[in-house]
């Protein structure tokens, strides 16, 4: 269950009514909760999510019935927070729906209490971030793939950025130009350049970070520790917005 820093206090006297249609209209889980753990009502996004019909989910114990086991004692903790106001300020769980697939939801919740000021009832809104969890969790498993390709490819590789500093470089080019990390992190492309190479390389550079070409190859040696020539190599250069990838 997901919480804003102060838990909304309801009349549900006074607003007999609001929380059933809003219920009804909103695009979002929509959950009650009684002390006794128990649901006393749900909307149509939740049945969707869930995969029941609300004849089957409402009376039955949220916490037993839609929390799966591994998470289910720390929920059902969260859950005693609300009386004492003190549950965190985010918290998201998966849930359990009726083919058997889970799905994550970050909740929102609201409490309810009567005139004497005993909780009647706590209203979670959830929203569903299954897609976006997994696709952050895929964004980091690709990134994780490419440092390390990067990092142990058996040609230099670097990023460079439009005034030719280099963003990010690997081992290999630091060995190709005789330089420590930091050493070559320090210094640009056009260092590590022949000057009769240099007006060429950077004439390439500029038509790629304009977008007037999308890729550049040439042929150059490379200033190993900025005196003798490195062996002739090539340079593969691919643009984007904001740098130069080489190899």
């Amino acid at each position: 269950m997901h919480e804003s820093a102060r838990h909304p206090e309801i009349d549900h006297e006074s607003n007999p009514d609001w929380a059933q249609r809003y219920f009804e209209l909103a695009d979002i889980i929509l959950v009650g909760i009684g002390p006794d753990r128990r649901v006393r009502r749900i909307n149509r996004k939740g049945c969707e999510i869930l995969g029941y019909p609300p004849g089957e989910i409402v009376g039955r114990n949220w916490f037993d019935d839609f929390v799966p086991a591994p998470v289910r004692s720390q929920v059902r903790q969260v859950f005693k927070l609300f009386r004492y106001g003190e549950a965190p300020e985010e918290f998201e769980n998966p849930v359990l729906c009726r083919d058997g697939s889970q799905r994550t939801v970050a909740w929102r919740n609201a409490v309810l209490r009567d005139e004497a000021g005993r909780i009647v009832e706590v209203v979670s809104s959830g929203e569903d971030v299954t897609d976006k969890r997994r696709a952050e969790a895929d964004l980091r498993a690709s990134e994780a793939r490419f440092r390390a390709t990067f990092e142990q490819a058996a040609v230099g590789m670097a990023h460079v950025g439009p005034g030719g500093r280099f963003l990010r470089l690997n081992q290999k080019l630091c060995e190709l130009t005789g330089y420590e990390r930091a050493e070559l992190q320090a210094r640009t492309f056009q260092d590590i350049t022949h000057p009769d190479d240099l007006e060429a390389d950077l004439s390439q550079a500029r038509a790629l970070h304009a977008g007037d070409i999308p890729f550049y190859t040439m042929e150059k040696p490379l200033l190993h520790h900025g005196e003798a020539l490195h062996p002739q190599g090539r340079l593969d250069g691919v643009g984007q917005p904001d740098r130069v990838d080489g190899s």
